[in-house]
């Protein structure tokens, strides 16, 4: 439920006596044992059956519905299940997951089936081998339909005694002794609300048993719109199909109880200019709501309330400055609720266009809580005291560092009490004058302060005074300042993981040096206080609903040193805080200032506050860039990077002979296929971005780009989900070796994947891959999965990832992977090799984007081996990290190897780091390449999402345009596929659809029509119209031919033509046929 501005009222929940009806309470012991079939009121079509006074439900995928009696609901009503019950399962051997076991109810009152529309329910899951992640746990997840939201998280040996398994679920180690089949008892109550609100429920899932005690978790607005529809719920339970898994039932009771009779609670109300805008949250069983407003506190005698049926209502005509009290009233079916807590609320100006507040903090009294003063409250969710007005030699400031002892783990926060106004394209703009330090009098370390990555300052806009201030969320737009291990600042906008980093300073350029470590070459010593530093910022509503655009600088204001940020400007999808009327300026000390219990406080010191409001800021219409031109056979791809706020992208293209085409308009996406194209000939494309017709200006140009169709096949293509059918992690154990300061992995005679095997669909790949030693890296282990790894994974995107984890971005030299296939292994024409100087040779490599880098040195290459010597391009893709953040996806790629330039690349010892060395100075010795991959330098971690190599050879034309056509099998020329009376090779020739009989194409027409006269001599002639194929490679002709006798034979016709180009592909040939002859016959022939 959103929450808006200045005042939120919590009360307790309170309820008064329900009415319950018992729709099943069934004990199975006093059932016979036998078949369940048939047994009072129960159906099923599988063999599930009472077994010693229990209800055993075998893994045969056929479910039981009982249909005795339904429950009967209305809005608010809620159906509760009780069920005690067991596993028995023996997985034995077994590494996958498996569902356990689930019920709930549908609306079928005859078969126990349904959509997931139809029917609602939890479900119990038992994770297996997933190692280091959910390994060996129970999942009991509220909602089938929201796979692991919310779930209780149970360990299988520890919290249900059993483990189906037989292994331990970290180390993967077989324990055939230690098989537990039989789990503990467990108590499972779910209960299902039906809201108020259309199609949705409400679903809450308690479990108990011996060892965990009662656990509960819960879901809301869980959308069933054929459940919700229906009045009348039946209970199912779902036999999973699974070998080896039994569910045992000893009871189950369900229940119809009336709604909880709730106060309303979460009640907001948000001060306008002359209204006040009220939410709260959603009640579950409201019918509707009774609105209470005075300005006597408490006093609500003789007030009429207002009637509303939605949790939000803006209550308009009141008067600014002036104090008002509400109190909300939730009406059920079965009683009212009493008043909710009271909330007071004043009305006042919008700031619009206008400067906010410029202020030093002189007039604040030294030693107060700033949130103590005229102008700024506590965000009240937060920690207590945020900064503290300190007085120095008579220079005000607030400081964070008196408030240590009141640092909450969710952050200490502020607001400017002043409302922004919050609509589409109005723009906030500010700066606040800071200092960064560690209170060096606390700190006994001789190298000085301890800390990580952590958070310092959060600043920014917000729309709800309730929330401690978090980056991530959706009620906000904040910037996120923090201080790398490296003593580097940096500032994003977007959530604590965004990677792109709008501003940063270096430790030099801040000038500090709080710890003394292998970060801090230089060396000098301990300084605990970064000179001051200007953040200026900027936020603005954009026309993209939800999404903030955001921009900031930092400066050093002792040394003047601008930051050196890596993009101009970030977006962020903010959907609650777009929604609100207005905004709140905020900032306040992170809580992630401190993360662990042995690192030191990062404080910060605020000197200076200046903001503005400014309205009508228009989209920027940048100039959209061609980041990438990828040659195809018949086919040009173009990518670009997207442009925030363009409403469209068109392209023109200009071929050989000068003709300029519209390729498309319109177009939303940021690539685009133009196809088909004639091979061989370079055409100029031309991207256009549009904007709204109020942006200056509303159509922006690119640089002209040339892109040519290249007849190429593939040999190998490779893109996310083509690298496994389920995720992969190659052994690292027993496959690593250490010489000096890396350790590596040499998988050039065995491959780290071998296609076909184990699930791993992607070439053959071979390759080396390094990284870090530590001291002791020789000890067992240092070289597990999360030092040193290279995995397939089969989604998140599908990639070739590779890297490691833990404390990884401390230690140098960084990863390198060289990944190759052989091309024997490719199964290419049964080729074992290239002559790039004969034949044509692409190669593409794309990264994911995600990973981390070493500041901006990362690099992209493709590879190649040339008989047994191994080359790289000269020229590397950057993938740009910009110190140490995750790039973005990048590209690299070599249209033809043997126009490329390379360098030579020395793995003889693969223990010496990978790097290109001296340049290859004539390519035509590339006449034996018997492998192809890419090198990946400098990074900590990535991944690549595909690899691609084509060489020469295309298509015949005939058969490029047959396979456009699905379904098109009878595809020979001479054949009539569809029956129209037009052979294939004619529909080719006149641009027919070979699958369509109604559609045979533009066949040649005579027009005997009066009138017409021939060009030049004015004759009266007859005409022969004919389209053909402007592709030079079509490999048709079109023969014109005549007769005036046909037992004389067919000649070449010598008529005068004219030929007019339709368009990129077609020409329409016009002949005109003298009218002197008592008779002609004309034809064309297509051979």
């Amino acid at each position: 439920m959103k929450r808006l501005l200045l005042s939120t009222s919590c009360a307790l929940m309170t309820s008064i006596s329900l009415q319950a009806q018992e729709i099943i309470n069934v004990d199975f012991s006093s059932y016979a044992d036998g078949a369940i079939a048939g047994t009072n009121g129960w159906v099923t079509g599988g063999t599930h059956s009472i077994v010693n006074g229990e209800l055993q439900i075998t893994g045969d995928a056929s479910d039981i519905l009982y249909s005795g009696a339904g429950a009967t609901v209305q809005v608010g009503d809620r159906v509760q299940i009780t069920m005690d019950h067991y596993v028995q399962a023996n997985f034995y051997g077994e590494r996958a997951h498996g569902q356990l076991f689930s019920f709930g109810l549908q609306t079928n009152a005859t078969v126990a089936t349904g959509s997931s529309s139809d029917r609602i329910y939890p479900n119990i899951y038992l994770w297996g081998a997933e190692l280091n992640r959910m390994d060996g746990t129970v999942s009991v997840m509220p909602d089938q339909t929201q796979w692991s939201v919310n779930p209780i998280a149970l360990d299988a040996l520890d919290d249900c005694g059993f483990n189906p398994f037989g292994y331990d679920a970290v180390s993967g180690t077989d324990m055939a002794d230690e098989v537990i089949t039989r789990s503990e008892d467990f108590r499972t109550v779910y209960t299902v609300t039906k809201s108020h609100v259309e199609n949705l429920f409400n679903v809450e899932v308690t479990t108990s048993n011996s060892l965990t005690g009662t656990l509960t978790t819960s879901l809301a607005e869980i959308e069933h719109a054929g459940l919700w529809e229906a009045s009348t719920y039946y209970l199912f339970l779902d036999g999973i199909n699974r070998v080896g898994l039994t569910n045992m039932v000893k009871s189950i009771k369900v229940e119809r109880l009336d709604p909880v009779i709730a106060v309303p609670a979460g009640v907001s109300a948000l001060g306008l200019d002359q209204e006040v805008s009220l939410s709260w949250n959603i009640m579950p069983g409201a019918t509707n709501y009774y609105i209470y407003r005075t300005q006597t506190a408490g006093d609500y005698a003789g007030v009429t309330p207002i009637e509303t049926t939605s949790e939000s209502y803006l209550d308009q005509g009141l008067t600014n400055e002036t104090t008002y009290y509400y109190s909300i009233v939730a009406a059920y079916h079965n009683g009212t609720s009493a008043m909710s807590a009271e909330v007071a609320v004043t009305p006042k100006q919008i700031y619009i266009d206008e400067s906010v507040i410029s202020t030093t903090f002189s007039a604040e009294t030294a030693g107060s809580d700033l949130a103590d003063s005229a102008d700024w409250n506590a965000i009240s969710g937060s920690g207590s005291n945020a900064f503290t007005v300190v007085d120095n030699a008579g220079t005000q400031y607030v400081d964070t560092t008196p408030t240590t002892a009141d640092f909450d783990a969710a952050g200490n926060a502020v607001y400017l009490d002043r409302l922004l106004r919050n609509d589409e394209d109005d723009t906030v703009e500010g700066y606040m004058d800071i200092s960064v330090s560690v209170d060096g009098s606390v700190i006994t370390n001789p190298d000085g302060a301890v800390f990580g990555n952590n958070g310092v300052l959060d600043f920014g806009l917000t729309s709800d005074t309730v929330t401690p201030l978090d980056p991530s969320g959706t009620d906000s737009a904040l910037f996120h300042l923090y201080i790398r291990f490296g003593m580097n600042m940096g500032i994003i906008f977007g959530g604590y993981g965004t990677t792109t980093e709008l501003a940063y300073l270096s430790r030099e350029e801040a000038n500090w040096n709080p710890k003394l470590n292998n970060w801090n070459s230089g060396g000098g010593g301990l300084d605990y206080e970064t000179d001051k530093i200007r953040i200026r910022w900027k936020l603005r509503k954009s026309r993209v609903d939800g999404y903030y655009q955001a921009w900031v600088s930092m400066s050093n204001m002792v040394s003047g040193v601008v930051d050196s940020g890596t993009v101009e400007f970030d977006t962020a999808e903010m959907p609650e805080m777009y929604n609100a009327v207005a905004s709140l300026f905020t900032f306040g000390h992170s809580a992630k200032a401190k993360q662990a219990e042995n690192e030191d406080l990062l404080q910060v010191q605020v000197y200076e506050v200046g903001i503005n409001h400014i309205a009508d800021v228009k989209p920027i219409a940048s100039v959209p860039n061609i980041t990438s031109v990828v040659s195809g056979d018949r086919s040009v791809i173009l990518e670009w990077d997207p442009i925030f706020e363009c409403i469209g992208y068109s392209i023109e293209m200009v071929d050989p002979r000068s003709e300029l085409e519209v390729v498309v308009q319109n177009y939303q996406e940021s690539s685009y296929t133009d196809e088909p194209r004639w091979n061989g000939e370079m055409n100029t494309y031309t991207l256009y971005a549009h904007f709204d017709a109020d942006a200056e200006p509303t159509d922006v140009t690119s640089t002209s780009t040339n892109g040519q169709a290249v007849a190429l096949q593939p040999v190998c293509h490779a893109a996310e989900d083509d690298w496994a059918t389920t995720s992969l992690t190659f052994g690292m154990d027993g496959n690593w070796e250490v010489e000096g300061d890396i350790i590596y992995v040499d998988r050039t005679e065995q491959p780290f994947f071998t296609q076909g095997v184990d699930n791993y669909t992607g070439p053959t790949l071979y390759g080396i891959l390094q990284g870090p030693a530590l001291t002791g890296s020789a000890d067992a282990g240092v070289a597990t999965n999360d030092w040193l790894k290279i995995e397939a994974l089969a989604s998140g995107p599908g990639s070739i990832a590779f890297g490691g984890s833990g404390q990884i971005w401390n230690y140098n030299p960084f990863r390198r992977l060289l990944a190759y296939s052989e091309v024997s292994d490719l199964d290419f024409e049964g080729a074992a090799s290239f002559d790039a100087t004969t034949s044509a040779l692409y190669m593409k490599v794309r990264t994911g984007p995600g990973g981390w880098t070493n500041g901006n040195n990362g690099g992209l290459y493709t590879a190649i081996r040339n008989g047994n010597t191994w080359y790289v391009t000269a020229n590397p893709t950057p993938i740009v990290g910009g110190n140490g953040s995750a790039p973005s996806e990048r590209v690299a790629l070599t249209p033809d190897v043997d126009n490329e330039e390379w360098n030579e690349l020395n793995i003889s010892n693969p223990g010496t780091r990978l790097s290109p060395g001296t340049a290859l100075s004539d390519t035509s010795v590339l006449t034996n390449i018997t492998a192809v991959g890419f090198l990946v330098q400098d990074v900590f971690s990535g991944n690549i999402t595909e690899f691609e190599v084509q060489t020469s050879g295309a298509l015949p034309s005939y058969d490029y345009w047959a396979e456009g056509f699905d379904g098109f099998t009878n595809a020979a020329p001479e054949l009539d596929a569809d029956g129209d009376g037009v052979i294939n090779e004619l529909e080719y020739a006149y641009n027919g659809d070979p699958t369509d009989p109604e559609n045979v194409g533009t066949l040649p027409k005579l027009n005997l029509d009066a009138g017409q006269t021939e060009p030049g001599s004015g004759d009266d002639v007859f005409t022969y119209v004919y389209i053909k194929q402007r592709n030079p490679d079509a490999g048709i002709t079109y023969n014109l031919k005549a007769t005036e006798n046909l037992t004389l034979g067919w000649e070449p016709a010598t008529y005068t033509s004219v030929e007019e180009n339709l368009n990129y592909y077609w020409t329409v040939v016009t002949n005109y046929i003298p009218v002197t002859a008592d008779q002609t016959f004309i034809t064309v022939e297509v051979e």
